[in-house]
Parts: C-alpha cells; sequence; structure tokens
C-alpha cells in the first residue's frame, strides 16, 4: 500500500480538521478499494485472521459487510499507538446508523489513539511551555535533518516532564491539537478509558448506584501519571449524547480519584467537536481557552434505597409478631408497630 493521501482526505485533514501537513503525513494514508493489495491490507488490519467459508469466500454477513465497505476505499490511522480505519462509504449497524469508524476485531473502543509526532510539532508544543523547555528539546533535535521527520522519542521525553496532557476523543481531533502545539492522545469513544471490571463468572460488577465499575486502560496509566488531564470532549447538542459524555467524565474522575489526579476540561459553546473549533475559531481562540481551562464539576450521587414491598414490610412485622391460637383453631398475632 503506498503511502500516500489523496485529495479527498487531504482536503479532509488539512482544511476541515486543521491538521498540519506532516502530522497528516505521519499518521495517514489513503488506501484504494478497487485496488486488491490495498484491500487486501486494510481487511486484515481490522481482521488478522478472516473466517471463510469452504469455498473460500468470506462467511458472515458481518465480514462481507466490511469488504464492500471497504471496497469504496478510505483513510487509514496508524498511529505511535492504535489504528482506525474510515470508508468512504461505511457499513451500517443492527440501528441502519453508519460505523463511520472501524476499529482492529476485539479492540472496539478500547484502545488508545496516540498520534506520531514530527521533530517541528515537538519543538512547537515545546516552545509554547517556555524557553527553557524549548531549549532542552533542541538538544535532542538533529539541526540537519528534516523538521517534517518523527521524533519518534518524542512520548518518552514528554512522559518524563509533569506537564499537561489533552485527551479528546478520535484521531482527528488528536492530531488537530498536535497541529497546535498542544501534546493530545484520543480516546476510541468517550468511554474508551477503562475496561469494566468483572468477577470470576465474567459478570461485570457494579458500585452502589449501580454502575459499572471500570479499571484504568493499561496504555493510559503512563499518561496519568504526574500529569494534568485536560478532556476536550465534544460538546453535544442533543441531551442524551450530553448527558453520555458528562457520565463519562464523572467516572473518568471517579476511577482516577486515588492517584491524586487534577483533571481540567476545554470549554467552548460550538462547533461540535475541537478540531471543528480550531478551523471555524483558529488557534489564538484554542490557546484563550486552554489558558481557561475549568475544573469539572460532578455531582454526588446516593446510592439509591431499595424498593420495599408489602410483602417485605410484612415479613419484617412478621419477624416480632406474637402467634398463638384459639380453640377454633385460626392463628392470631398481636402487632406493635411504632408511630
Amino acid at each position: 500500500m503506498n503511502d500516500f493521501i489523496n485529495e479527498r482526505h487531504r482536503e479532509e485533514f488539512e482544511n476541515r480538521s486543521a491538521i498540519a501537513p506532516d502530522v497528516a503525513a505521519l499518521n495517514f494514508r489513503s488506501f484504494d478499494g478497487e485496488n486488491e493489495n490495498d484491500l487486501d491490507e486494510a481487511f486484515t488490519l481490522l481482521i488478522e485472521e478472516p473466517d471463510h467459508n469452504n469455498n473460500g469466500t468470506l462467511s458472515g454477513k458481518s465480514q462481507n459487510d466490511l469488504a464492500n465497505a471497504l471496497r469504496s476505499g478510505g483513510w487509514i490511522f496508524e498511529g505511535y499507538k492504535g489504528l482506525c480505519i474510515k470508508p468512504n462509504h461505511p457499513r451500517k449497524n443492527k440501528e441502519g446508523k453508519d460505523i463511520k469508524y472501524e476499529s482492529p476485531r476485539g479492540t472496539g473502543s478500547l484502545q488508545l489513539l496516540i498520534p506520531h509526532v514530527s521533530w517541528r510539532i515537538g519543538r512547537k508544543i515545546a516552545t509554547k511551555v517556555n524557553s527553557v523547555l524549548e531549549a532542552n528539546y533542541l538538544e535532542r533535535m538533529d539541526t540537519n535533518g528534516n523538521p517534517s521527520d518523527e521524533d519518534c522519542g518524542f512520548w518518552d521525553w514528554y512522559l518524563s516532564t509533569d506537564l499537561p496532557i489533552v485527551i479528546t476523543e478520535g484521531c482527528k481531533k488528536a492530531c488537530s491539537l498536535l497541529s497546535a502545539g498542544y501534546p493530545a492522545i484520543a480516546l476510541n469513544g468517550v468511554w474508551g478509558y477503562g475496561t469494566n471490571v468483572k468477577d470470576i463468572y465474567g459478570n461485570v460488577e457494579k458500585d452502589e448506584l449501580g454502575k459499572n465499575i471500570k479499571t484504568i486502560h493499561p496504555d493510559l496509566e503512563p499518561f496519568l501519571d504526574g500529569h494534568e488531564i485536560i478532556l476536550a470532549l465534544d460538546r453535544e447538542s442533543e441531551p442524551k449524547k450530553r448527558r453520555t459524555v458528562e457520565a463519562a467524565k464523572a467516572a473518568f474522575i471517579c476511577v482516577t480519584e486515588d492517584d491524586d489526579l487534577t483533571v481540567t476540561q476545554l470549554v467552548w459553546r460550538s462547533p461540535k467537536g475541537i478540531d471543528d473549533y480550531i478551523v471555524k475559531r483558529k488557534a489564538k481562540a484554542l490557546d484563550r481557552i486552554y489558558e481557561n481551562r475549568q475544573p469539572i464539576e460532578v455531582k454526588t450521587e446516593e446510592p439509591k434505597s431499595e424498593r420495599v414491598t408489602a410483602g417485605d414490610t410484612l415479613l419484617e412485622i412478621g419477624k416480632t409478631a406474637t402467634y398463638f391460637h384459639t380453640l377454633d383453631k385460626v392463628a392470631y398475632a398481636d402487632i406493635y408497630v411504632d408511630q
């Protein structure tokens, strides 16, 4: 597969998501669904060992729907960590909605999308902090090298500092923030920060509020160690989706509360995604909301009291009642109820 980006996808990255050309080149590539080699590579990135019928054809509706979607072509994100594919014409889920992004089988939302970083962007990030960090970064650079080449050690270097990290949702948004000079990684969905805790029988464990208990994704743990985390999740307009995002934020804070972690958020009114915001409002507006980042208010929920039925009440009364029998062979009881 050629490491190139066609004009359609270049316009999507650079003009609609404000992704710098060097960041796009390091992380994305287009594939031609009509080219059998491209198609095979894209498919096996998602399903390493496909299931086949006896005659060699793909088995199952899901695999065939995926293959048909990939035949339309699309782009591949393959970062420092994480992989996803966006077909030009996506398949549908059971509700008839587009599955815009495809992830490798078995990962779902449980993978981090961490972009490759160029030397130019690495220096831009260091410069935004202060001149001391810029000087430190320059010591790592080969002044005769190509600034658009990858800084393969960027994330190890950055994680050795105590500087903030932005967590967003989706690879394009992370690359957009990087292009603006902010170190960013992405979740593959708002709940992608962790996995459900299960008991020995495979059942998901619940807390006293009846919500799933989660534990932090192992790949995310190094990014939480000593760093302020700044969330830049979508500004949803639909109430249901907005509640989901707020619930995910609250759950993230809850699961990290023992780590003495500072969690803040970027706040903007519109448009929906942080990349859309950068395109519309430009980098200086991003600088302002970054400097004015806000704490996340988490509403404390009280454990729901168990519903007490009339039968439960009678059973409790029966435990303290005094029973006696009469000659008519009917059981009676003296019941005293505190008023």
